[in-house]
């Protein structure tokens, strides 16, 4: 299993999600912080389910945040090219919110998982959801 402290958060003050090392979601709960995982391959590395994206060839990986934000970015570099994944959650106020106006959101809990090709030969990836409703005791 990930330790935790190799896992990126990324959030938008209603729920969040944990990135393990290779660009895949091991923890998700929807539509909020206390609400039952959707993925919780951070409890159970075979039941507990993911959303996994990465190369089909091997690769490796260097991660890092965009600036001071809670966007995360995953770079695959295999011996052909260069593929960025780019993982946050959507903010969304009213459009009468005050700037800072954290308690009317809307269009809440929506994840943007971009995969983009950056230099190299285009490359195949592979995409893996494995949904695991309420700690894995419902069916997805």
């Amino acid at each position: 299993m990930t330790p935790i402290k190799d896992y990126a958060l990324i959030g938008n003050c209603e729920t969040a999600a944990l990135i393990n090392p290779n660009g895949g979601i091991d923890w998700l709960c929807l539509p909020a912080f206390d609400a039952a995982p959707v993925f919780c391959r951070l409890l159970d590395d075979e039941k507990g389910g993911d959303f996994a994206i990465h190369p089909v060839e091997p690769f490796e990986v260097t991660r890092q945040y965009v600036d001071d934000s809670a966007i995360f970015e995953t770079r695959f570099s295999t011996k052909t090219g260069v593929v960025r994944l780019t993982d946050f959650f959507v903010i969304a106020r009213k459009k009468n919110a005050r700037f800072y106006d954290f308690t009317s959101l809307h269009e809440t809990s929506k994840l943007v998982r971009l995969v983009e090709w950056e230099s190299g030969a285009p490359m195949e990836m592979e995409m893996k959801v494995r949904a695991r409703p309420d700690y894995a005791r419902k069916p997805a």
